[in-house]
């Protein structure tokens, strides 16, 4: 599967709303200018500087500030632009659709020199309100969707004031993510790291990332929090299901228990056909003692191959 796809349907964003907001939340401004101060903090592995309240606890493997269950941030880079400065981008007010669902309110906005979209309306979850930010030029984007119980205006306004803390910094330095929190054996398959989308890191045979290429071998990783074993099936359980109406499914495993380097871990493989075109799919979850791993190795030939090269490439997996 392509990268970019795996990470769309595997971190829903806003674009799968699903109705509207009974109150009105306060206003967003359209022009918003903010300076590095003091009070910034610079979110691990980005070059992104953002004031958020000290009851916040910060969540490094996602890169998400939580206040409760109910009420956090989370925070995307990927390493391409939305276009949002060009007025045919699906990310501008005039373009962005949802057959059959309902926005309560979008604006097209800037941040310092950089174009941007700001939506609100409530999230998948039940009871539940999503707003979401975005902006960047023609090397980036920025993606940030804030969550809160649904028309809890106080949460609303909290959430808007760290949209608007944000300060994006192109020359700050910022420490690699990847390798950071586990690494795994290349080798077997013989890729090369090609690029990240924050905490999803992507390999393959160039090591150079091509959104055109969608029929290239790749892995895909995850840094994820500590998960219980429930919250993991569920994880893994929801990802197959994914895959089950992507394509015609022609074989698949049960998801199964496995042992990694010690470490307790779920994982299965599929075949489907896309097009005509096969492909294999083996994906695994790997939990921790205090973060957890989801690896997805995807290949359109040779199958049978890398099959068995993403299953030892799966064994090679340390959580440090």
């Amino acid at each position: 599967m392509k990268p970019i796809v795996f990470f769309l349907i595997t971190i829903p964003l806003m674009l799968s709303i699903i109705s509207c907001v009974s109150e009105s939340a306060p206003e967003f401004p359209i022009n918003i200018q903010t300076k590095k101060t003091d009070n910034h903090v610079q979110i691990t592995g980005t070059q992104i500087f953002v004031v958020v309240p000290s009851d916040y606890v910060f969540i490094k493997e996602n890169l998400r500030f939580q206040k409760n269950m109910d009420q956090y941030v989370q925070f995307v880079v990927v390493p391409y632009s939305l276009k949002l400065d060009q007025k045919d981008s699906k990310f501008r007010k005039e373009n962005f659709k949802i057959k059959g669902r309902e926005i309560t309110e979008i604006e097209n906005v800037r941040l310092n020199d950089f174009s941007g979209i700001y939506l609100i309306a409530p999230s998948t979850r039940a009871n539940m309100t999503e707003l979401f930010f975005a902006f960047g030029d023609a090397d980036f984007s920025v993606m940030v969707s804030g969550f809160c119980k649904e028309n809890d205006m106080s949460a609303i306004k909290e959430i808007q004031e760290i949209f608007k803390s944000i300060y994006y910094d192109k020359s700050a330095f910022s420490e690699s993510l990847v390798n950071k929190y586990f690494d795994f054996d290349l080798s077997v398959t013989n890729f090369k790291y090609a690029t990240s989308i924050t905490n999803f890191h992507i390999y393959n045979q160039t090591g150079i990332y091509d959104d055109q290429d969608t029929l290239s071998a790749s892995i895909t990783t995850v840094s994820l929090p500590y998960l219980e074993k429930k919250d993991a099936l569920d994880f893994i359980s929801n990802s197959l299901k994914k895959q089950l109406n992507i394509g015609k499914v022609l074989a698949t495993s049960q998801i199964e228990e496995d042992i990694v380097n010690d470490r307790f871990a779920y994982t299965y493989e599929i075949t489907t056909s896309i097009n005509g075109k096969k492909e294999i799919i083996r994906e695994a979850i790997i939990l921790g003692d205090s973060s957890s791993v989801f690896f997805s190795g995807c290949a359109y030939d040779s199958l049978d191959s890398y099959g068995k090269k993403y299953i030892e490439t799966i064994k090679t997996i340390n959580i440090k």
